[in-house]
């Protein structure tokens, strides 16, 4: 039985003019105004529910079990090949009686799976084991309507999108971007309306499409489309305004456009913008986020700090602002509450060469949460990008006669870009120079305590643990493992291990993560993220 929805009530003569019936007996009004012969009036029990056996029956003969148009994505084993071929199908029965259609397979719908995807890779928490990342979402879809929401679509494009790079299928790739455009034009209609633009679902629709452009990401587009995303959310979490604090939703989505937009400044050497830190003042604040939002405070001067780098050749002011903001990151670790506590763990000797590829330096942290473990790398490459300052202040300022054995170097120096310092002219200079020396072991040393923490997350998504997103916690590894690939003076066997830990994050369908390996061999960084030329990029631009 199916139910057909709500029938009109009419007779057959006003059905077919469209024109209203009064339902009057035995004639209707409109009939006998007309002089019509009025056909009376359909039982309404019969209209509502109607057996569709038969016709369910004829379809399938017709159909012969043909399922050549089914993504191959559909499939329950995971392909290795990026080939796509179809597979062969069984003969279709020639009796369809009602026990041969029990037996018949029911494909699930791949608008379904995406969204399901999205859900449990994404968005899925463990109570005891809070993520931090996207578990706070949740709400917003139960508050809207499933048949027209612009969530669910907006999370059916990033489940398709991460489907089509597990089963290397582009046919699930090109619906996924077809899917995207339509929800960048329901978007934009939605920050047309004022009213609409800056509820909690408008918002956490642009943070997701941020999110879908490091799923899909696999040219520079996907960068800087990501970047416009996050100062959209920005725009609008400023526009929201205090307000927004009052909900639980409303904090978490502070928290999270700040720290996005905190890195984005940092690293496109930018200013973060000050009404968005005032927002992070929520009172009676936990004493996690009390730390939380003094660590984003230094954040928010030390990009302050990059943009002057890029705009001023005063030195002394640089470095002494530099000073300034160091002193302030040694100090905020000292006055954490207990949450913030980690322990770190050695690995047996014997297990080490076994272990090599989950742990580098021998050891690893266990932190409270992975929210916790990534205010933690954060606070690292802060601190990293901090001593790379002082570090190029230094070079900067040392006579060029400190380094007259290397004639080579001192031609470099002359003509130096000091935002792209080459690898071979910091060795020189490390060489040469005790103090960057101390500088440059300074900086390993956070280094290797934030590849420490990345098996925490890798035991978690790699170890079959229940209820947490796997792919969402990838993502939260991508900067951290981005700023130690390309810190100064680098070693070539952290590069290669960083390599290999987004080669694994790819394995969870995030490929922003396989277009940085690529990139970390054959370039130290990408300068195309520091670009604002957003508009106009040819498809085969590289990274």
């Amino acid at each position: 039985m199916v139910f057909c929805g709500k029938p009109s009530k009419g007779c057959a003569e006003c059905r077919s003019r469209k024109t209203k019936c009064d339902q009057t007996q035995p004639s209707c009004g409109q009939c006998r105004r007309s002089s019509r012969v009025c056909s009376g009036y359909r039982d309404f029990g019969t209209l509502l529910f109607r057996d569709q056996t038969e016709e369910v029956a004829r379809k399938i003969k017709q159909k012969g079990f043909r399922e050549e148009n089914r993504p191959p994505s559909l499939k329950l084993t995971k392909r290795d090949s990026s080939s796509i071929s179809p597979s062969t199908r069984p003969s279709a029965p020639e009796d369809y009686t009602l026990n041969n259609l029990s037996r018949l397979r029911l494909v699930t719908p791949v608008r379904e799976q995406a969204i399901n995807y999205f859900f449990r890779n994404y968005v899925a928490s463990d109570d005891k084991f809070q993520t931090g990342y996207l578990d706070r979402i949740l709400g917003t879809f139960r508050d809207d309507d499933r048949a027209n929401s612009i969530l669910y679509e907006v999370s059916e494009c990033i489940g398709m999108a991460a489907l089509s790079s597990r089963y290397s299928d582009t046919a699930l790739m090109t619906m996924a971007t077809t899917k995207h455009g339509a929800v960048l034009r329901r978007t934009a209609l939605l920050l047309q309306n004022t009213d609409k633009a800056t509820l909690d679902q408008t918002v956490v629709t642009v943070i997701l499409l941020a999110l879908y452009e490091t799923v899909s990401c696999d040219r520079p587009q996907s960068m800087r489309a990501w970047v416009k995303h996050i100062e959209g959310a920005t725009a609008l979490v400023v526009a929201r305004g205090k307000q927004q604090l009052q909900s639980e939703l409303g904090r978490w989505i502070v928290s999270y456009v700040t720290l996005q937009a905190i890195i984005d400044s940092l690293q496109r050497r930018k200013l973060v913008p000050p009404c968005l830190l005032e927002l992070g003042d929520i009172p009676d604040r936990t004493s996690i986020q009390e730390a939380q939002g003094r660590l984003f405070a230094i954040l928010v001067k030390l990009a302050a700090l990059r943009e002057l780098e890029d705009q001023s050749d005063n030195i002394c002011a640089i470095f002494l602002q530099a000073q300034a903001i160091e002193a302030e990151l040694v100090q905020w670790p000292t006055n954490l509450p207990a949450e913030y506590l980690y322990t770190a763990v050695m690995v047996d000797p014997a297990d080490l060469e076994s272990k090599r590829t989950q742990t580098f330096s021998g050891h690893y942290h266990v932190y409270s949460s992975f929210w916790i473990s990534s205010i933690w790398n954060t606070y690292r490459c802060a601190h990293m990008l901090i001593v790379e300052s002082t570090m190029r202040c230094r070079l900067r300022t040392l006579p060029l006669v400190t380094f007259s054995p290397c004639p080579t170097l001192v031609t470099c120096l002359q003509n130096m870009d000091w935002r792209n310092i080459p690898d071979e002219v910091w060795s020189a200079a490390c060489a040469t120079d005790a103090l960057l020396q101390l500088r440059c072991a300074q900086m390993e040393r956070l280094a290797e305590d934030l590849c420490a923490s990345i098996p925490f997350h890798f035991e978690a998504m790699e170890g079959g643990w229940t209820n947490l997103p796997r792919s969402a916690m990838g993502h939260g590894l991508l900067w951290p493992l981005y700023v130690a690939a390309t810190m100064i003076n680098v070693r070539p066997a952290m590069r290669a291990w960083v390599i290999s830990q987004l080669n694994r994050l790819a394995d969870l369908d995030i490929r922003q993560a396989l277009a940085l390996a690529d990139v970390f061999r054959v370039k130290k960084e990408i300068t195309l993220w520091d670009r604002d030329d957003v508009v106009g990029v040819d498809g085969d631009e590289q990274w």
